[in-house]
């Protein structure tokens, strides 16, 4: 990470060491967050899809009850 300069260290102590976000790591950072949130909202739409098929296939054949748990 510090090679591709997305972060920087600073050492406070001997014991202690900071770990500073670059713009770069930032950038990189939001990227890699903007890509998980679609891909999760595309998860739920693709859950909602099969759920929805599965539910109308049981209603065409007629059950009078449906748990889901």
């Amino acid at each position: 990470m510090i090679t591709k300069g997305y972060i920087r260290i600073k050492q406070l102590n001997r014991r202690k060491v900071e770990y500073i976000l670059t713009p770069r790591g930032f950038s990189e950072k939001m990227r890699k967050s903007v890509r998980y949130t679609l891909k999760t909202i595309n998860s739920i739409g693709t859950i909602k899809k099969c759920l929805h098929e599965v539910l109308k296939e049981l209603y065409d054949q007629e059950f009078e009850k449906i748990l889901l748990f």
